[in-house]
């Protein structure tokens, strides 16, 4: 029971904040460093309070339900006004408050269960490890029910509310006395009534729209959805319709002059185009001017219920019936044998996302540059907002403009405020507005919101000048690519200058690292780790090895966890719904690992640390594993389908659950509940480094690869210290 909770807790918790903070990546990671860290300071304090292990479950899904509301209220409570970026300092605080009270009572409750069963069991090591494998079951039961039915048909508070009744019911240790029962079965019977009454649901809509009101106040909301990639909401502003994904800005309409202005210059970069690819959340307005041209126009939808949505609201338009509307990931269109399009029009937000970074990188524009006929075209657009390009911006800019030169062999630029390149490998594609403007005359068009003079503001000789140089001059060294994603990185320190944090400076020296900038401190912090638990002698080396090999293997196996998610999104997009399902394939590796490492220490002595060692050993073909995978060595090789990434995370999960028995067994001769706290404590909290490490350090500024290696750097001390003490103790 606390398995389920615990997951669908933390679940539910993390897209609240992502939604908060308008799908700042930052939030990811500290949304799951702030769940940790509350497990394990929790879990180190467990030893010295005592409270009932029955209520601690049936409380976690009251505390979660009430983070959900304080999460919706954040913004109003951190002092972030409407439209105005949340500072680093804003998100870490409002992390903690969200995400730190739900972990900490899964933390104290484990330590009690396994308490519990100490008397269940003549085997050492088995209480804490059995609590740690019952718990990843629930996780995984959790995890599949959360991803493949519950999120985006029953609201949060419904299912939390249903979690409280089964809590109840199925209390861990049973009820006695007919006053307990009689409780419980009460307060079962109250959260149902509230269910059935709707009461979930009327909570979820009020809160909801408060969320959005705080965002956005000037807009009524009137439509809220889930998709399989993002928080949907359609509002209605002034005329228009505004459709938000997650909090960012996805499309706006009816508004034909944007249109208007973004595909003319495109449409006229190719002379005669005959056949089009809209991306993304491409409204009516853009599909009838492109037909305007005589081209066939194919809009791709990547997520089919904004697709809909603005279909719905959009006032009639024949243009749609002439336009064939696809639903799928783009990277897999083009992948799979795309028709040869002459123009490639991207509609899609910044690349602020690992999601969004997929269309953004050197792969990606490698499968268009494939894809588009002899003089093809495709257009992407990035922010810009400012009239001189200085280095932050244009260093995300650059990032962008970097990959598109190593696909495409010329490059030009609209440098608006949202700046647009236009990429081909053909002769076609001009930045002089009086050749535009001749191609625009010649077509026939006849726009009432165009007018060829436009042209002339879209493409200013002197400040393109002006911009490739400052971008040739500020891109990063490296492009962005799917290894190393680095413009979701950069657009952080944007969003921390915007929001008048302090954090920029750091980030902005970071940027420019190598990875062995990040792996050898690992190493060494890891090193006078194990080098200080030998100095401290024999009877202290049992308690610091343990310590130190789950902490360091609860870093490592969180990091595996953020690398594989991270690259299973740049292979397949859709992670927003399925995070439930990756989470249960990594507690069902660990309950795997657990139950292994139970069998493999029953019969041995207290204090053996061959398990421990061949633990260290699984770890390290973990980070292989999923260093081979996230580089595409593996993919490469055998192709790696969606099957097989799950199976990965559940071998990461099972190497990290394999050390858990094995530091039991260590500590077997200690009080059950202390060993149980330090375990479970060490454990998290260094998870809780791990999500921040590798969601923001290892992955966009080491890749894919530096973070595995870091990783591997990292663990060696820990295992040759492991190694050392095994010798030493059949040596005496």
């Amino acid at each position: 029971m606390l398995g389920i909770a615990a997951t669908t807790s933390q679940t539910i918790l993390v897209r609240e904040v992502v939604v908060a903070f308008v799908g700042n990546e930052l939030s990811i990671g500290l949304s799951f460093a702030a769940w940790f860290l509350g497990i394990g300071l929790a879990a180190t304090a467990a030893r010295r309070v005592r409270l009932d292990a029955s209520v601690l479950v049936a409380a976690l899904p009251l505390v979660s339900a009430s983070a959900v509301v304080v999460a919706r209220m954040l913004r109003p409570l951190l002092g972030v006004a409407p439209g105005q970026y949340a500072s680093a300092a804003a998100l870490a605080l409002g992390t903690l408050l969200v995400l730190v009270p739900p972990g900490a009572v899964v933390g104290l409750a484990f330590v009690y269960l396994a308490d519990l069963w100490s008397g269940s069991s003549n085997a050492p090591s088995d209480p804490v490890s059995r609590a740690f494998g019952i718990e990843a079951l629930g996780s995984l039961a959790a995890g599949a029910l959360l991803s493949l039915w519950l999120i985006g048909r029953v609201d949060p508070f419904s299912v939390h509310l249903g979690l409280f009744a089964l809590a109840c019911l199925a209390g861990v240790p049973p009820a006695r006395g007919r006053i307990a029962i009689g409780l419980r079965l009460a307060f079962s019977s109250v959260a149902i009534i509230c269910i059935a009454a709707g009461f979930g649901a009327r909570l979820d809509r009020i809160s909801a729209t408060a969320r959005f009101r705080s965002m956005v106040p000037s807009a009524k909301p009137l439509r809220v959805e889930q998709s399989p990639y993002q928080h949907l909401v359609l509002a209605h502003a002034a005329g228009q319709y505004d459709l938000f994904g997650s909090g960012t800005l996805l499309a706006t309409f009816p508004d034909p002059y944007p249109a208007a202005r973004a595909i003319h210059p495109a449409l006229c970069q190719v002379e005669h185009p005959r056949h089009v690819l809209l991306l993304g959340c491409a409204t009516a307005e853009h599909i009838e001017r492109a037909q305007m041209y005589g081209a066939q126009v194919d809009v791709l939808q990547l997520d089919p219920v904004a697709g809909e949505l603005i279909r719905e609201f959009e006032h009639p338009q024949p243009a749609l019936a002439g336009a064939r509307i696809l639903v799928g990931d783009a990277r897999a269109f083009l992948r799979n044998g795309s028709p040869r399009y002459d123009l490639i029009f991207s509609a899609l937000p910044d690349p602020t996302t690992i999601m969004l970074n997929r269309f953004a990188t050197v792969e990606f524009f490698d499968q268009a540059a494939r894809t588009l006929a002899d003089d093809g075209v495709l257009v992407i657009g990035v922010q810009s907002g400012e009239n001189y390009l200085s280095g932050d911006m244009g260093a995300y800019q650059g990032a962008v403009f970097r990959a598109l030169q190593r696909s495409f062999a010329r490059v030009l630029i609209s440098p608006e405020e949202r700046t647009t390149f236009y990429a081909t490998n053909g002769s076609s594609a001009t930045d002089d507005p009086q050749e535009l403007a001749r191609r625009y005359e010649q077509s026939g068009v006849n726009d009432p919101f165009f007018d060829p003079v436009m042209f002339g503001e879209l493409f200013p000789a002197g400040r393109i000048a002006q911009h490739r140089s400052a971008l040739e001059r500020l891109a990063p060294d490296r492009p962005n690519t799917d290894e190393r994603p680095i413009a979701p990185y950069l657009s952080l320190i944007l969003w921390d200058q915007y929001a008048g944090g302090s954090l920029a400076p750091l980030l902005r020296k970071l940027s420019r690292a190598r990875w062995p900038t990040f792996a050898f401190p690992l190493a060494l912090l890891s090193a006078a780790a194990a080098l200080l638990v030998l100095i401290r002698g024999p009877r202290k080396l049992r308690v610091g090895l343990t310590s130190l090999s789950i902490g360091s293997t609860g870093l490592a196996g969180m990091a595996l966890y953020v690398m594989l998610i991270s690259a299973f999104q740049n292979r397949f997009g859709s992670l927003y719904q399925q995070i439930g399902l990756f989470t249960a394939m990594f507690m069902a590796g660990l309950a795997a690992g657990s139950f292994i490492g139970r069998r493999l220490t029953r019969g041995l002595r207290t204090g053996n640390t061959a398990p421990l060692l061949l633990g260290e050993l699984a770890v390290w073909a973990a980070i292989a594993l999923a260093g081979l995978a996230a580089t595409d060595v593996l993919g490469a090789a055998i192709g790696l389908s969606r099957a097989w990434w799950f199976g990965l995370m559940a071998l990461a999960g099972a190497a990290t659950g394999l050390c858990y028995p094995a530091g039991t067994l260590l500590l077997a001769q200690d009080d059950l509940r202390k060993s149980a706290s330090l375990l479970e404590g060490a454990d998290h909290l260094g998870a809780c480094i791990g999500g921040l490490l590798g969601a923001l350090i290892l992955i966009p500024l080491a890749g894919f690869a530096g973070a595995a290696w870091s990783l591997w750097l990292f663990k060696l001390p820990v295992t040759l210290l492991a190694l050392y003490t095994l010798i030493l103790r059949r040596t005496t």
